[in-house]
């Protein structure tokens, strides 16, 4: 059971780092256009990175559920 809970905070970890990534690409776009620059990302790069972190964060929401089940029902 720790091992699955090891495995589980690392994703968490990994998963917030990618997001932590594309919140500062995002900020970087931002000021880009502010400046008339090109963005580092185009609208179909960024929302495709988006719905994959919110994907990755529902899936380690899911684990962590079935997890806590488990947990439960141990003795």
């Amino acid at each position: 059971m720790s091992r699955r809970i090891g495995r589980l905070l690392a994703q968490v970890i990994d998963i917030t780092d990618g997001t932590r990534h594309l919140l500062e690409l995002s900020e970087q776009d931002a000021w880009a256009l502010a400046d008339d620059q090109a963005p580092l990302l185009d609208r179909r790069q960024h929302d495709a990175l988006r719905r994959m972190a919110i994907t990755a964060l529902l899936l380690v929401s899911e684990e962590a559920e079935r997890l806590g089940e488990r947990f439960d029902g141990a003795p």
